[in-house]
């Protein structure tokens, strides 16, 4: 078995949303139990409370892939959280999502809402509005990992696990804060963008 370091991952995209400090975290789950997803929210809860915060977790009840009723979900949800928010999405689908219902509530990304997800699946966060932040698995070595196992096993070895790193962060827009001491500087970019 050949497996993504989730908790890796969530250490990455925890480090990411503490700066600057926001006022809530939160975790979106995928949207049907799958034990990465666990694996994630519950390094990222760890890691979170480390620094003296606590998460909110949320749970869809639509499917990940109806998007208008996932959207509405996450609209009514985000709304009443205070702001600003540091999201942590299950994957990049999930931050397109998350994304969207900012989008509909009028919320500023990475101003009220910041938001990284994983897979760094770029069809998704090159064409989301923003661009979305993404934590970058190591394709490269999974498929070395299942190449040698492969050869493993056709040669009787045992089944064993292996994980694979992810190879970073890749920053786009949905966590990009730029913090300047002139208000009226801050305020110019906030009107671009």
């Amino acid at each position: 078995y050949i497996y993504h370091d989730s908790r890796a991952s969530a250490a990455i995209a925890t480090k990411e949303l503490l700066f600057p400090d926001r006022k809530t975290y939160a975790y979106v789950h995928w949207s049907k139990y799958i034990h990465w997803d666990q694996e994630r929210a519950e390094t990222f809860r760890e890691l979170i409370h480390l620094h003296g915060h606590e998460i909110i977790e949320f749970q869809p009840q639509s499917n990940i892939s109806d998007t208008l009723n996932i959207t509405r979900e996450l609209r009514d949800w985000i709304v009443k959280l205070k702001k600003p928010i540091g999201i942590f999405a299950a994957t990049d689908l999930t931050s397109a999502r998350i994304a969207s219902a900012c989008g509909q509530c009028e919320l500023s990304i990475p101003g009220d809402v910041s938001i990284i997800g994983i897979d760094n699946d770029e069809e998704i966060c090159e064409h989301s509005k923003p661009s979305l932040s993404s934590i970058a698995p190591d394709y490269e070595k999974a498929g070395r990992l299942a190449a040698q196992t492969l050869e493993r096993l056709m040669d009787g070895g045992p089944t064993e696990r292996k994980t694979y790193s992810p190879c970073g962060i890749v920053r786009r827009k949905s966590t990009r804060i730029l913090t300047f001491t002139d208000r009226h500087v801050s305020d110019a970019v906030e009107l671009i963008r």
